[in-house]
């Protein structure tokens, strides 16, 4: 399977888009069921329980940010993280239990752009990130509680080391490092192509042979083409969210 370099990342943006949005709505749905669970919880000061709905609303703004990185990272376009809080914020409107107001200003520093950072062509490590302030207030009847946070959501691939042996074919040993916010992370998949004369080529997945130590480290035993100069590897933590890093091979 041969693949123009182009269209690596946004070969199916249409589909993971679809995709996100469903996945909003599970999450808008997950919050609704949060909400009633508490509000059967016997407390009569208002601002007690108006403070019990704070974890799950704020876990609802956490998974947001993350379905949203997830679905840029495999070639959605990014504004679907300001789509997606949009509707985030206009659902938490509608729920039975007082008027909950969430506001919210994406990071625009460097590295950041309307929130979203994929650092994809460094040489230590490659980032794919989401950073996001928030502000959240919920009314009562007589009471009001308010809380500022933020939401950085990171996955980093970091190449330890690389091992080139040459024969008849470039035998290559990897080892990387997987974290989520600065924390060692599982991986749910790597994906490798070489690249052969401006043409990146798919490894199949059989041809690879992978090492999980169980601390985020993993190795990978993979062969290439003599006339291969570079490698891509794609990684998809278990969040889904992906990162890309390119190596030069001798």
């Amino acid at each position: 399977m041969r693949e123009h370099k182009k269209s690596l990342r946004r070969n199916r943006s249409g589909q993971l888009l679809i995709v996100a949005a469903l996945a909003i709505a599970l999450l808008i749905s997950s919050t609704t069921v949060y909400v009633y669970e508490v509000s059967q919880e016997p407390v009569t000061d208002e601002s007690t329980q108006l403070s019990l709905y704070l974890p799950g609303l704020k876990q609802s703004t956490r998974n947001t940010v993350t379905s949203s990185l997830a679905n840029i990272s495999k070639g959605g376009e990014t504004a679907a993280l300001e789509t997606n809080l949009a509707e985030l914020s206009d659902n938490m409107l509608s729920l039975d239990f007082g008027i909950c107001n969430l506001s919210y200003t994406s990071l625009n520093e460097s590295p950041y752009d309307s929130g979203i950072v994929l650092s994809w062509n460094r040489t230590d490590a490659s980032v794919s990130g989401a950073y996001v302030n928030f502000t959240l207030n919920i009314y009562g009847t007589n009471s009001k509680i308010s809380t500022q946070y933020s939401v950085n959501v990171t996955t980093t691939l970091f190449l330890a080391s690389i091992a080139v042996n040459t024969d008849t074919v470039k035998h290559v040993n990897l080892t990387c490092n997987v974290s989520n916010e600065d924390k060692p992370a599982p991986a749910e998949s790597f994906v490798v192509y070489c690249e052969e004369s401006g043409t990146w080529t798919k490894i199949e997945s059989s041809a690879v042979l992978q090492m999980d130590y169980g601390n985020g480290t993993y190795s990978l035993d993979f062969t290439v083409p003599l006339e291969s100069t570079q490698f891509l590897l794609q990684m998809n933590d278990i969040r889904g969210i992906q990162v890309q890093a390119k190596c030069n091979i001798a």
